[in-house]
């Protein structure tokens, strides 16, 4: 049977990247994208040149200043982003027409079979990687392997700008001296306990009985043995479908104003919603996040019926909130995501029919949205974020300083 070869691409360091693709004088120094010192944010990706000098994604940027003061600081500008990653995507559909978008900056490509078409596969891949610094100006790093596991962690070792091919048959061998935080699927609850049993590698990791494992990780124990042992048989899929979408705010002060915070999970539920109709999607999955000014994060989720009504995504988000708020600390930044997406053709029951229907009313509040822009129109009771908030294009932002997306 012939081996299956899949190929992981990943954009090095990609929204510094895109910034400093049309902006010639960032190029070589480093560079910061979050916003300015002065925000109350956190930084969102930087240019190997700061990554060198300590810098790293989610520190606050008061902190990156202190690191690395003399850097370039800059707000986002997803636009820019959007772009390059339809030029990203396009390019690699030259190689394969089986690709599958991981998110705005990574993606698969089944390279099974076209070795007539591309000749020597590892000059393909690397092919694929000149090209796009050619014509897009971008780095990327790619992992080619036989399954899309091991093809994401050989990329990771890649980075930057390097290629890495694991050869059929050598899979275990490859994963083996890596520690077990590189396994995907492993998290840091996961890795804790782990560690307590003295596992640190993912040899190791492997050679433990599955009827252990699936004693103290459930299910979940069968998953990462198969995944130790470089086992994955998920196919490269041609998703058009993004695998999820979120909508979060970090607040420029820590609060523990629940009556505000509930209002911005819903005015964030509402802005989800309106993309998710936008995609002309439905989640059937529904998370909140909150971390909190000590930095702990804590997360609830919700598998649903497919939803992607304000109404609805609003209340379940609330909810969530009000089970998942029980500690008195003042919160840093919420979040809203929605994930397990379907397309809005989904088949509803006869029960269902009436409760997920878009209403006329969402219709038009929508084809408002869309003409005069977000912040056009909202409920009567976000008026109360109002004192806290001013609108722009994009819909509401703090008065003070804070990263909103």
């Amino acid at each position: 049977m012939t081996a299956t070869h899949i190929l992981h691409v990943d954009l090095d360091a990609f929204f510094a990247a895109a910034e400093q693709a049309v902006h010639p004088e960032y190029r070589g120094k480093a560079l910061i994208v979050g916003g300015t010192p002065e925000v109350r944010g956190v930084v969102c990706s930087s240019s190997y040149e700061a990554r060198r000098l300590g810098i790293r994604t989610g520190m606050p940027l008061s902190q990156a200043y202190r690191i690395c003061p003399e850097a370039i600081f800059t707000g986002g500008n997803f636009k820019l982003y959007s772009y390059f990653s339809q030029e990203f995507h396009k390019l690699l559909g030259n190689y394969s027409p089986v690709v599958e978008n991981a998110s705005i900056d990574e993606a698969y490509v089944d390279l099974t079979g076209t070795e007539r078409l591309h000749g020597i596969l590892l000059k393909a891949a690397s092919d694929m990687q000149s090209k796009i610094k050619s014509q897009l100006c971008l780095s990327a790093s790619v992992g080619l392997a036989t399954n899309k596991l091991v093809a994401k962690i050989a990329t990771g070792i890649a980075k930057p700008y390097g290629l890495y091919y694991v050869l059929p048959g050598r899979e275990k061998n490859f994963l083996a001296p890596l520690p077990i935080r590189k396994l995907i699927g492993v998290g840091y609850n996961t890795e804790k306990k782990l560690r307590s049993f003295g596992i640190q590698y993912i040899g190791e990791l492997a050679r433990i009985p599955e009827q252990i494992l699936s004693h103290t990780f459930g299910v979940m124990g069968t998953y990462i043995l198969q995944r130790a042992n470089g086992i994955d048989k998920r196919a490269v899929e041609n998703r058009l479908t993004p695998k999820s979408l979120s909508r979060e705010t970090t607040f420029a002060t820590d609060t523990a104003d629940r009556q505000f915070v509930r209002g911005v999970v819903k005015y964030l539920a509402h802005r989800l919603a309106f993309k998710l109709r936008e995609h002309k999607l439905r989640t059937q999955n529904l998370s909140l996040k909150i971390r909190y000014g000590d930095l702990l994060e804590e997360q609830k989720c919700l598998a649903t019926i497919p939803l992607n009504s304000d109404q609805r995504i609003a209340t379940i988000a609330m909810e969530l909130f009000d089970r998942l708020y029980t500690r008195r600390v003042a919160i840093r930044l919420v979040s809203v995501k929605a994930s397990n997406l379907v397309q809005d053709s989904w088949q509803l029951e006869l029960f269902e029919q009436n409760e997920l229907q878009t209403d006329p009313l969402t219709q038009a509040l929508d084809e408002i949205r869309k003409r005069f822009g977000k912040k056009s129109i909202a409920t009567a009771d976000l008026l109360y974020l109002n004192k806290y908030y001013t609108s722009d294009k994009e819909g509401y932002v703090l008065k003070t300083p804070c990263l909103s997306r």
